[in-house]
């Protein structure tokens, strides 16, 4: 029964992460014409000194370090726009787009002039069906527009923050001009996606509720007109739904300009497990919920950084013989910091939570005769750290690394527990087959897709292999067992 109840738990966690943010696709094609390599390689001179015009935003002195090496040295009208190029580099390393041009003039004094644009964005052009889109979005690209000079990291905030409004997909282009000037064109691509939903049969479930399970997802962009999103998930066992029925439904709203996305989510699951606890006729049931604030401290397209600040609700039941057996009502907040970074041919996502039960807004005390583990403080507190890595091995195949480490200084209810069994910790076992209010716990797993002959009727073959462990302690308070560990590794 405890088995089944961690279940739950588990699926609920599984079902109610915060949806991915957005993408973008940004690029800076160089306009910039080239002199005959000829004609540049045979002009020489020696260089004194380099005066670069309308730079204001970089220091002349970081500046000079595109050139310091080879003043007062022989070089050809190709090396000095190489040093142009290298402004340009300094430029782009500081956060600013910039265009150096090496105007027309006299080199035998070797005191060359640079003309340096600081680069703006002039004009945007939207490609899009969307109707109205361009006004929608208009507070975003007037930031765009005000920046003098256009910052790279700032543009890349502003247009990944437009990504994460519910169904946009945004490719970006900055243009330089044709002719030297500061003015550029950025060209935003900008699709729709209304709806979606899938269907997907897994063998996640245990012998008492499953093994198979059918999940159902539904999405809905825009609905209230705010780039909103609304989610819905159904779960099911296809030959016994009485043995699981999970129903979740979620909303995100973003509120202003600035990234502050806040959300509920609320939903309900219920359990009658078969097969060894049929005859005992348990009934386990969970009506659960949460209100959160999501904000973005850094968004750039190689690193993020997510706060979150959650208030969760469950209640729990428990009937056996139609018979209560246990009844809780959990509330707590749950604080959270979440930096995703892209990799050479990988990714990466840290996340540290930290989580403090609170005895308001209805909640039960585990003094309740059924609270189904005394001696929980109503004020428990737990620390969780999680790690996902990817990364490509000599085109050969993925590396998918994962592991999750919690400490509970006092006893936690099972809602927030960390849980071993079934993906990714434990594959080889039932899910939720050991849980603990502190424990560490490690994934791995090789894989690699291969493409299969037109003429088959699957596209693809995705072949892994896997290893886990995990471990988990429980305060000596109303437990089965004080540690218990698992591991396995197989092949599929």
């Amino acid at each position: 029964i405890d088995s089944v109840v961690s279940d739950q738990n588990e699926i609920i966690r599984r079902y109610s992460a915060p949806r991915k943010p957005g993408t973008i696709d940004l690029s800076v094609p160089d306009a910039r014409k080239a002199t005959s390599s000829e004609q540049a390689e045979k002009t020489m001179f020696t260089l004194r000194s380099i005066t670069v015009r309308g730079a204001v935003t970089v220091p002349s002195a970081t500046l000079e370090q595109a050139w310091a090496a080879q003043r007062n040295k022989k070089i050809s009208a190709a090396d000095l726009y190489a040093i142009a190029e290298r402004i340009d580099e300094i430029y782009q390393k500081a956060g600013y787009f910039s265009w150096a041009v090496v105007p027309e003039q006299d080199f035998s004094s070797g005191n060359v002039v640079i003309v340096l644009y600081e680069s703006y964005v002039r004009r945007v052009t939207i490609n899009s069906a969307i109707p109205d889109i361009e006004r929608r979005l208009k507070p975003y690209i007037d930031r765009i527009v005000a920046m003098r000079p256009i910052r790279i990291k700032e543009a890349e905030r502003v247009l990944l923050l437009m990504s994460d409004l519910g169904g946009l997909t945004i490719e970006g282009t900055f243009i330089r001009p044709e002719t030297p000037s500061a003015g550029g064109d950025l060209k935003l691509d900008i699709g729709f996606k209304r709806a979606g939903a899938n269907a997907i049969v897994d063998n996640l479930g245990s012998n008492a509720v499953g093994p198979f399970q059918l999940t159902g997802t539904g999405t809905f962009n825009d609905a209230l007109r705010l780039f909103d999103v609304a989610n819905i998930t159904l779960v099911t066992i296809p030959d016994s739904p009485e043995e699981l029925k999970f129903v979740l439904a979620s909303h995100d709203v973003p509120i202003g300009y600035d990234g502050l996305h806040v959300g509920y989510s609320i939903g309900y699951v219920s359990s009658q497990p078969g097969a060894d606890l049929k005859p005992l006729d348990v009934d386990i049931a969970s009506r659960f919920g949460s209100a959160y604030a999501n904000y973005p401290l850094l968004r750039t397209i190689d690193h993020s950084l997510f706060s979150r600040l959650e208030l969760n609700f469950k209640d729990n039941s428990l009937a056996l013989g139609g018979e209560t057996q246990t009844d809780e009502d959990l509330r707590w907040l749950a604080a959270s910091l979440k930096y995703t970074g892209e990799l050479e041919n990988g990714a990466i996502t840290l996340t540290g939570t930290f989580g403090q039960g609170l005895d308001g807004f209805g909640a039960s005390s585990s003094t309740d005769p059924l609270a189904p583990r005394p001696g929980v403080p109503d004020d428990y507190r737990y620390f969780r750290g999680d790690l996902d890595l990817t990364k490509e091995i000599a085109s050969l195949a993925v590396a998918h690394l994962r592991v999750a480490a919690q400490y509970a200084p006092t006893a936690v209810p099972s809602s927030v527990q960390l849980v071993l069994g079934g993906d990714p910790y434990g594959l080889a076992f039932d899910g939720s087959a050991a849980s603990g209010d502190s424990g560490i716990a490690a994934s791995l797993e090789l894989g690699r897709n291969i493409e299969l002959p037109e003429a088959l009727p699957i596209p693809n073959l995705n072949v892994f292999a896997y290893v886990d462990y995990g471990a988990v302690w429980n305060h000596d308070t109303g437990v089965d067992y004080i540690e218990a560990e698992l591991g396995s590794a197989g092949i599929g």
